[in-house]
């Protein structure tokens, strides 16, 4: 039974025990690069925004590095210019909404269906890859305070929460929740504390402890 780890950006990754992910498969999404310590196995960019700020970083962490979304169109219009830089990215084609579809991308050959949230676009790449559980990590779901682990604050106020709306975000998350589970996949929160409440919650420890 495959198992990865899928990090957020919350404020909790600050109370993660991040020194039990050692050897294990992780994918990184967004900011999650500045965490210390994590060896990422791979890594998605979904927001433009996001990728036209860091795209050095990201093209430089040496890992399998997917571009779905806005991102992938930024890419795909400087691709030659991006090319110089590091890591050829793999952008995903954009096969509509994950809220229309009522289900995920199962064949991202043909395309990856845009979520709310770069985690979404994770949990369907890692079904993609044939992972039998994947396990969410600062996915707090909440922008009451601080929005990310480093202390800043999303600077725009559209979708993934941001505008302190989550029905969208949760809505594409059942959606996720109901195919693993109808494939005999599971998806657990092991975000510590947050407002996430779709998943089962298992802590870290017990996780690792299942391999």
């Amino acid at each position: 039974k495959e198992t990865c780890f899928i990090l957020g950006s919350g404020p909790s990754m600050n109370k993660t025990p991040l020194n039990l992910l050692k050897n294990k498969l992780i994918f990184g999404c967004n900011t999650s690069f500045k965490l210390n310590d994590v060896k990422f196995s791979y890594y998605v960019v979904s927001d433009v925004f996001v990728w036209d700020k860091r795209y050095e970083t990201f093209m430089n962490l040496g890992v399998p590095l997917f571009l779905p979304g806005s991102a992938a169109r930024s890419y795909l219009s400087k691709k030659s210019f991006y090319d110089e830089n590091g890591v050829e990215p793999i952008p995903l084609k954009d096969a509509g909404q994950l809220s229309a579809k009522k289900s995920i991308s199962k064949d991202l050959t043909m395309g990856l269906y845009w979520s709310e949230t770069v985690i979404g676009c994770a949990i369907q790449i890692a079904y993609y890859m044939g992972f039998d559980k994947v396990s969410l990590l600062g996915c707090d779901c909440d922008y009451s305070g601080v929005h990310h682990f480093d202390g800043s604050k999303t600077d725009y106020t559209r979708g993934g929460g941001a505008s302190g709306d989550w029905s969208d975000v949760f809505n594409g998350y059942r959606i996720c929740k109901k195919d693993f589970e109808e494939d005999g996949r599971e998806i657990v929160n092991s975000t510590v504390g947050g407002k996430l409440e779709i998943f089962k919650r298992q802590t870290v420890e017990d996780v690792i402890n299942e391999y």
